[in-house]
Parts: structure tokens; sequence; C-alpha cells
């Protein structure tokens, strides 16, 4: 090998030896820093006082306005009991207590009880309960091997 190839091996071993020696000041300067860190953290957590955990309480929120079946104030009333089941999740988790609420807000007039047998929002099977009040339905039962048979069920008296 020739001696000057030999020197420039040699400065190149000195340089890398020199830049590991910055990388490892480098890193025990941040092993340092982590550890006063981490001192603090510690000493921080053990002197903060254990959160207690308090029941939550259900908003108390007043039930809704009545809806008197004008369209104009329709879309307040349904946002009115929007906001009334987003606020109470835990009290209106199921569908049978959101129909208890908004059948309770609704005042039942005359003009809300006109039967529209021929509209296409009412079940073919409501309109002959209806017209034949004291005649049996047939509707579908579920039993344990979800299999389903018809069953009348007594409409009227």
């Amino acid at each position: 090998m020739n001696p000057a190839d030999l020197d420039q091996v040699r400065e190149a071993i000195r340089s890398q030896g020199r830049l590991l020696g910055g990388h490892e000041q480098v890193l025990h300067s941040l092993l340092d820093k982590m550890n006063q860190l981490s001192t603090r953290v510690s000493q921080l957590t053990s002197t903060q006082a254990p959160a207690t955990s308090l029941p939550v309480e259900p908003p108390n929120i007043p039930p809704p306005s009545k809806y008197s079946g004008n369209l104009d104030t329709c879309r307040n009333f349904l946002t009115q009991v929007q906001l009334i089941f987003d606020a109470q999740p835990r009290r209106f988790s199921c569908d049978s207590a959101k129909i208890d609420v908004i059948a309770a807000a609704i005042q039942v007039s005359d003009q809300l009880l006109v039967w529209q047998p021929e509209s296409p929002w009412v079940h073919p099977s409501a309109s002959a309960a209806v017209s034949n009040p004291h005649d049996k339905l047939s509707l579908p039962v579920v039993e344990s091997g979800n299999t389903s048979k018809e069953e009348p069920m007594q409409l009227g008296r």
C-alpha cells in the first residue's frame, strides 16, 4: 500500500473517531435531560391529588313544547326533541323512550285524528284494522326457532 494512501486512511479514521465522540456527548446530554424530565414528571404526578369520580347527573332539561301539527313549526319541534335526545343518551337509549316523549308532546286535535286509509304511508293491515276493529288481524309471531307463523290477535273489545 502506498504511504500516501495510508496517511489518508489514518486521517479518515481520526475524523470518524472525533465524529463518534461528538455523537457520544450528544447522547449523554439527551439521556441526562430525559432523566431530569422523568424525575419532574414523577414529582408532579405524586403531588397531584387523585381525581374523585363524582356520579354524572343528566342535565335537567324540560320536556319539549307541545306540537300542534302545524307544518311551519315541525322543524323546530323535531330539532328541540333531537337536542333533548342528544343531551340525555342514556335516558333515550331505546326507541320506545323517544316515542313516549314525542307522543306526549303532540297535541291531539280532531284534525290530527282524520284517518286516511288510502294514504301510501298507512300499512294495508292498519287500514283493515280500523275499518273492521272487531275482526281478527293475523300478525307474524316469531318463536324460539326463528320460524314465523300467523297467529290471530283480537283487536277492539
